[in-house]
């Protein structure tokens, strides 16, 4: 099976230099900031093309209901720890965090 990720820009291949650039700049942000960057961008999305409040749950429910079946396909539903299924083409590498602990000093 292929990453979802991966085949989804190959289908749209105009989009590829923007999800580039998009991964750079992300890079080393807090996950909640990336989070927050995401859903605003489908909230944008959906409120550009969908007319109506119904549409717009709709969109919303289908978006989710795709979104938790790729997040669940790459986990084990008996152990429920990730499975080996795709290569990870994507890394999100935590900020670094500076210990300011008045009891753990480093020592010269």
């Amino acid at each position: 099976m292929k990453d979802p990720i991966i085949e989804a820009l190959e289908k749209a291949p105009n989009v590829t230099e923007v999800w580039n650039t998009l991964i750079q700049r992300l890079e080393g942000m807090p996950i909640e900031h990336v989070y927050m960057i995401a859903v605003n961008l489908i909230v944008h999305g959906i409120r550009m093309t969908t007319p109506s409040r119904a549409g717009a749950e709709f969109v919303v429910d289908d978006l989710f209901r795709r979104t938790k079946d790729v997040i669940l396909a790459h986990y084990d539903s008996v152990t429920g720890k990730p499975k080996a299924l795709f290569p990870y083409t994507q890394m999100l590498k935590a900020p670094f965090l500076v210990n300011e602990s008045q009891v753990f000093t480093e020592k010269d």
